[in-house]
């Protein structure tokens, strides 16, 4: 025998921590010309917690936890009388178990950060396989997902004192900076990245709401995501600004151009926000009418009430 080679399941996705017993992990393969009887065993720290059959497929016999170990480093070992070959591979283990608590309560909405991951091995993409069990655990909820302006990490590069925060009081001690535009800058970079990285093909169900990080970055986005679509010839499938337009939602700033976010992503992707003082909202919520007012009747419904209203509706796969 030789040329043993292991294949992990769901093309190298973190196994979701939680996952039942008997979950798929690896599978193998080996040139066994002869037809030799094989013996296939697992070794490592943590392998008591998979198995392997006598084909070499390996799956999990025990819960795994992401606080215990968030990956797993396994050998595994294929014997026939005298000869033994081996492969080498990682499990990683993806940390459901909050989304899962809150899916059990009956949450409505997930609310996270736009910025990279920080993981013991550094910064992560969002759209990185080792949070698949997240995105899939979400997309089969059908709950929509909210990116909410926060902290995300953005340097100033020296222009500015760096740092999240709002001062609702202006007066002398205040200047503007152009730290103003981290809130938009990382939507942009969270938003981009989830269309270049396919996340809407891989996850068709998922739903993604922008609230209180603006509207001024879609026009940038509108140009920059066809261009990465021809420059890449045969990376995406589907075209990446239509699913943008069919998984996104804006809530745009209130001194933001409504009619500009609903030219391009249609008023049924527009959703009002009124969280006062914060920036995206008014003293008087209704005051934002009068920024509506050459919609139709309809649309004003839309935009206001009806779309948001649909996001609060769960959209389950099953």
């Amino acid at each position: 025998i030789n040329g043993l080679s292991v294949t992990l399941a769901n093309s190298g996705a973190a196994i979701g921590e939680s996952s039942s017993s008997g979950t798929s992990v690896a599978s193998s393969s080996i040139n066994n010309p002869d037809s030799d009887s094989v013996t296939y065993s697992l070794s490592g720290t943590g392998s008591s917690n998979f198995s392997v059959d006598s084909s070499g497929n390996v799956t999990t016999n025990a819960t795994l936890d992401f606080e215990t170990a968030k990956s797993y480093s396994l050998t595994l070992t294929a014997t026939t009388g005298d000869t033994t070959v081996t492969d080498t591979f990682t499990v990683n283990v993806g940390n459901v178990e909050e989304l899962e608590s809150a899916l059990e309560n009956n949450a409505r909405v997930i609310c996270i950060r736009p910025a990279a991951v920080l993981t013991a091995d550094g910064y992560k993409s969002p759209a990185d396989s080792m949070f698949d069990p997240f995105w899939n655990l979400l997309n089969e909820a059908g709950i929509p997902l909210v990116i909410h302006a926060g902290d995300s990490g953005y340097s100033s590069q020296g222009y500015a004192e760096d740092g999240f925060g709002a001062n609702f009081g202006g007066g002398a001690s205040y200047s503007p900076s152009i730290k103003a535009f981290n809130i938009e800058r990382a939507a942009l970079d969270w938003l981009m990245t989830m269309s270049l990285q396919k996340m809407y093909e891989r996850f068709s169900n998922l739903r993604i709401v922008s609230v209180e990080n603006g509207s001024s970055f879609l026009p940038d986005l509108f140009r920059k995501l066809p261009q990465q679509k021809n420059k890449l010839m045969g990376w995406f499938k589907e075209d990446p600004l239509e699913l943008f337009k069919e998984h996104v939602w804006i809530n745009p700033f209130w001194e933001d151009d409504p009619y500009e976010v609903a030219d391009l992503m249609g008023p049924d992707r527009v959703v009002f926000g009124s969280d006062w003082p914060h920036i995206e909202g008014m003293p008087a919520p209704l005051d934002y009418v009068m920024e509506l007012k050459e919609f139709s009747i309809d649309d004003q419904k839309k935009i206001l009430l009806d779309n948001v209203s649909a996001l609060n509706d769960p959209r389950p796969l099953r």
